[in-house]
């Protein structure tokens, strides 16, 4: 083992040591280099002193010189610093070998110790057998003698199981019935080990318990301040849609109205709006915070708009009997007219034509003035309904009439409702949507102030427009 490790530290070292000659050799061949040189720059200097026109020359030798001299220190620097470092490796490798040294005479002292402790151990270990060996004796010949007392007691314990194997038979009826108990019983006594496991994981620790109750008592409590601002928040704002909302639609509903109606109509409703204005604004100096009424007044409004959409309905259904009847009156009266109409119309003149066109727009007007809203006021609802119902005459007359007409007269009537039954078809299939998104205009010399369907409707939409520009803008403040 010694040799073995003076062999493989000698193989480790041995490239050290030889790197180390290296580097002697080239640093003697570089001083005798640096020596030659040397030499030769003296000989330079001697001939460059005897000859004054090669000043130049010499002082480029010079230069030379002095960076040959650097890289040489700088070589010598390297030279030097890399057999420091050899020097140190070779000593470490050294102090590597000293300690392997160390540990193999350990090594060598331990296998002396472990090779006295095996020749013990060997001796114990015969010892051991030799006993073993006896005891394994005694052993064998006092079990010889329990097998022959186990066979006898075995052949007393088969002479009981044959005994013993008739009761057994009778037993097993009683024995599948208590298996059969004792399973329930297991099957019972798992379900309330799970109960217990359950209600074991469920349980609530104490401490938590009373954390919750605690924070719950302070949720409570401020839910319930919560709920005393909400309330107060709630009636605040039924006192204000109660009395202070109806000002502000009635103003921009007037605001509105003023940009629409003049003349007459105009002046009507100004003064409507001063008796209107001053009964809202003493419900709001007789305030005294309480918005208990706007529960009765959405009922009250809900049951009027149910009562309106009743009539206009009912209104809508008498409408369309009428216009049927009128159908089927002009359809009689054209069947008779059809032979001499073919004859007149070539007799007729452009203005035959302009008459039943202007006949055509006047049925229409009438018909949009039949199917008009009715305006907010009770007494203006009274009016139209008459004015209805001697239309509704009116035509009757005329349809009792066109018997006695002549034929052109009777083909322009029949032309006439026509185009009325064409238009209220028209009006029947106009959805509210349509309505909604219709155009408003009304001529500033417009002659009647009467406010049609769509025009209304073009009201409400802009002061919808104006409440939700309101309501945003306060919002944003």
């Amino acid at each position: 083992l010694t040799t073995k490790t003076r062999s493989l530290v000698s193989e480790l070292s041995q490239p050290l040591v030889d790197k180390v000659h290296d580097h002697k050799d080239l640093l003697s061949q570089l001083i005798r280099q640096n020596e030659d040189q040397a030499k030769k720059i003296d000989e330079l200097e001697r001939t460059v002193y005897n000859k004054d026109e090669k000043l130049t020359i010499f002082e480029e030798i010079y230069e030379r010189i002095a960076k040959v001299e650097s890289d040489r220190k700088v070589v010598e620097e390297q030279m030097m610093s890399d057999h420091t470092t050899i020097l140190r490796r070779f000593e470490e490798h050294s102090f590597k070998y000293e300690s392997n040294e160390k540990q193999i005479r350990t090594m060598i002292q331990a296998t002396e110790d472990a090779l006295v402790e095996m020749a013990e151990l060997k001796a114990n270990l015969e010892g051991n057998h030799k006993s073993f060996m006896e005891n394994l004796e005694q052993v064998n010949a006092n079990l010889i003698k329990d097998i022959s007392e186990i066979r006898k007691k075995q052949n007393e314990l088969l002479n009981m199981h044959s005994r013993l194997k008739n009761k057994t038979s009778d037993q097993k009826g009683s024995i599948d019935m208590l298996v059969s108990r004792m399973e329930k019983v297991e099957k019972k006594v798992e379900a309330i080990d799970q109960q217990v496991v359950d209600l074991t994981n469920s349980k609530q620790d104490r401490n938590d318990f009373l954390t919750n109750v605690s924070r719950i008592d302070q949720l409570m409590g401020v839910l319930e301040e919560n709920v005393y601002s909400t309330k107060n928040h709630c009636i605040s704002i039924d006192n204000y849609l109660d009395k202070y909302q109806p000002v502000r639609m009635q103003s921009m509903v007037g605001d509105t109205l003023k940009a629409c109606l003049i003349g007459e109509e105009r002046r009507r409703f100004e003064l409507y709006e001063s008796d209107k204005i001053s009964l809202l604004y003493k419900l709001i100096l007789d305030d005294d915070g309480d918005g208990s009424n706007i529960q009765k007044l959405i009922i009250q409004l809900n049951e009027k708009a149910k009562h309106v959409i009743e009539e206009e309905e009912k209104k809508n259904r008498r409408r369309a009997q009428a216009l049927e009847k009128n159908a089927k009156i002009s359809e009689k009266g054209s069947e008779e007219g059809e032979e001499e109409q073919e004859a007149e119309q070539e007799e007729e003149d452009p203005r035959g034509v302009a008459s039943t066109t202007r006949h055509e727009s006047t049925a229409k007007t009438k018909l949009e003035a039949s199917v008009s809203l009715p305006t907010q006021k009770g007494d203006e609802n009274t009016k139209t309904q008459p004015m209805m119902r001697g239309s509704t005459q009116t035509q009757v007359t005329q349809k009792e009439s066109s018997a006695s007409m002549s034929p052109a007269k009777a083909r322009r009537q029949a032309t006439l409702k026509r185009g009325t039954s064409i238009i209220q078809s028209e009006v029947e299939t106009v959805k509210l949507t349509d309505l909604v998104n219709s155009d408003f205009s009304m001529p500033a010399n417009d002659g009647d102030y009467k406010i049609s369907q769509d025009q209304l409707i073009k009201v409400v939409k802009i002061m919808l427009h104006k409440i939700n520009f309101n309501y945003k803008k306060s919002e944003q403040r």
